[in-house]
């Protein structure tokens, strides 16, 4: 909510702004929600590998429509997994992955969409 000096008193006030698209109007903080890319950190973290079973996390992020891609890195730097290597409509997904075959250790997911890139670190333990 952004606050909004009026002469006789202070008070808070939404703003709410049309976009380049003549769509109707949307509260500017949802707005730019949607604008800027934002990766969430996955779920659950740490992931606990349990043995014989197929173990997975799930990553969600916001975006634009475009080209999108989602890969595990391990803590040398190396990919070892592509979850989303396709386009994808404005809004939020979901996106599940199974790591049950991996080590123990730090690793890393990183979201690119039309030339922006976000990283954020996870833990998988025994």
């Amino acid at each position: 909510m952004i606050q909004r000096t009026d002469r006789k008193k202070t008070r808070p006030c939404v703003v709410i702004a049309y976009d380049e698209l003549n769509c109707p109007p949307v509260n500017r903080a949802e707005r730019e929600d949607v604008l800027n890319l934002s990766l969430d950190q996955n779920y659950p973290n740490p992931v606990v590998l349990r043995n014989g079973s197929n173990v997975s996390t799930t990553f969600s992020f916001r975006s634009l429509s475009g080209y999108a891609r989602l890969r595990i890195f391990d803590s040398e730097e190396r990919e070892r997994m592509t979850i989303f290597d396709s386009d994808v409509e404005s809004g939020r997904h979901e996106l599940q992955a199974r790591v049950s075959g991996f080590a123990a250790g730090s690793y890393f997911i990183r979201l690119e969409v039309n030339g922006q890139i976000k990283t954020k670190r996870f833990a998988i333990v025994k």
